[in-house]
């Protein structure tokens, strides 16, 4: 067998598996093929034992695994993507583990030239979730969906189809057409089970840090607000105020975005950055934020909004929230250097930061 050679070599295990799944299917020339465009392209990335692991796993997952590497024989760049993701992904390897189809999906050059926009995603998923009509079956479609988009951001940054800037864009656009759709499905739900009909969206959701500058990386939380326009009274016998209604609706939203189930967990959702933080009601009218922001509105949060973006609900509402903060956000003079309430702050976090880390050491 005459191989390649190659700072890491291939085990007796992955030789043996193989062969057990070729013999039979290709010729013992085809096979030292195989084997030796495998090697070629283990020369080409850092491929340790785990890597190897990985690459094992993949393939044990395949269900004709037969035809399978009979098809990456004929196509090389199959070879190539299945050494990239073992090398460099954990996470990757886990998602074709556990839906093997997934490589089927982005072995076609065009799945993975597909741009990523928020729009693209957008009409993705509407057209997605209609097949399904149970709260459930709908949100383990949005699971399914990031799992594969996420897949294919994923697969497209390791092949350097795509630099920084695109990758993280493209994984904030995924995260704002999915939390867009689950929060409607969860206001949705509310209605429903309250019995209730309310035919415009009252409410926004906003993006901050991360996801609100379009910056958000593969294990990021996304950070939001909810704010509602009027705090209004609905139903006959019980009623409800709008806020009660809007609480409900962020309560399983949060829930839902954040339970782990065999699908995974869609995302981890912070609203902690809205005014007074975790001791004040997750929702509030705009015009709380705006007596909030003119009264008490601290350094950090005046940078904070800088990152602010629309998510979800009604936009017209948005851009009233955007354009009234706009003096808060750039005053047209500072009573203090901005410079230095930056500098201040960024002692302020090494302090917390530096006493942290020693809490942990004792």
């Amino acid at each position: 067998m005459d191989l390649v050679n190659s700072k890491f070599k291939i085990s007796e295990d992955f030789i043996k598996l193989i062969f057990t799944s070729t013999t039979g299917y290709l010729k013992n020339s085809e096979i030292d093929k195989l084997i030796n465009l495998f090697n070629i392209e283990i020369q080409k990335c850092y491929f340790t034992k785990s890597s190897e692991a990985n690459l094992l796993r993949i393939l044990n997952s395949v269900f004709d695994r037969s035809t399978f590497l009979k098809d990456c024989l004929k196509y090389p760049h199959h070879i190539e993507i299945l050494i990239l993701v073992s090398s460099y992904s954990n996470f990757l390897t886990d998602v074709i583990v556990r839906n093997p189809s997934m490589l089927y999906y982005v072995f076609n050059p065009s799945n993975l030239e597909k741009d990523i926009t928020l729009k693209s995603i957008d009409d993705e998923i509407k057209n997605g979730i209609t097949n399904f009509k149970s709260f459930n079956s709908k949100t383990n479609f949005l699971r399914s969906f990031k799992r594969q988009k996420l897949f294919v951001i994923g697969l497209n940054d390791i092949l350097k189809n795509n630099d920084l800037e695109k990758t993280t864009n493209q994984i904030s656009y995924l995260a704002k057409g999915i939390t867009k759709h689950l929060f409607n499905l969860c206001y949705d739900e509310i209605l429903t089970r309250k019995n209730l009909e309310i035919k415009d969206d009252k409410f926004c959701i906003a993006a901050l840090g991360k996801l609100g500058g379009d910056e958000l990386n593969y294990s990021s939380d996304i950070d939001l607000i909810l704010f509602y326009d009027e705090n209004s009274i609905h139903g006959k016998s019980p009623q409800f105020t709008y806020q009660e209604l809007l609480t409900e609706a962020a309560q399983l939203f949060i829930k839902t975005a954040t339970e782990v189930t065999s699908e995974g967990f869609i995302y981890r959702v912070d609203f902690r950055l809205r005014p007074d933080g975790k001791y004040a009601p997750i929702c509030m009218s705009i015009n709380d934020y705006f007596r909030y922001y003119e009264n008490r509105g601290a350094e950090w949060e005046r940078q904070m909004l800088i990152k602010l973006s629309f998510v979800a609900g009604n936009e017209i509402l948005f851009s009233s929230f955007e354009n009234y903060l706009s003096n808060f956000v750039y005053p047209k003079s500072f009573l203090k250097s901005p410079l230095e309430q930056i500098s201040k702050m960024k002692i302020e976090i090494e302090k917390i930061n530096f006493e942290d880390s020693n809490k942990r050491l004792i």
